[in-house]
């Protein structure tokens, strides 16, 4: 995970949280820093580029376990043990 409070650890170390106007840091953690807006947005949309990849390995995984499910009910209902091997086989080729 990403650490999001980084930029606030130094000021925490520093003595303190940032209080009203005439602290060191110059800034408000709300209104963020006043430097730095490109690389802000950099970050996050590196962030969001992964967050899009997460997604897309979810919905594999998700797809993944449809398909075995399905094949685990349709074991269900078979008699023959050729086909039940079969069916094992192929569930074991999809890991």
């Amino acid at each position: 995970m990403n650490d999001l409070l980084g930029d606030i650890k130094p000021t925490i170390a520093a003595g303190g949280y940032a209080r009203g106007p005439g602290n060191s840091n110059g800034g408000d953690v709300e209104m963020g820093s006043s430097g730095g807006a490109a690389g802000d947005q950099d970050a996050l949309q590196s962030y969001f580029r992964e967050v899009e990849s997460i997604k897309k390995e979810m919905d594999g995984i998700k797809a993944a376990q449809r398909d075995l499910m399905t094949m685990h009910e349709n074991t269900k209902a078979m008699i023959k043990t050729r086909e039940v091997q079969q069916a094992r086989q192929a569930m074991e080729v999809r890991d």
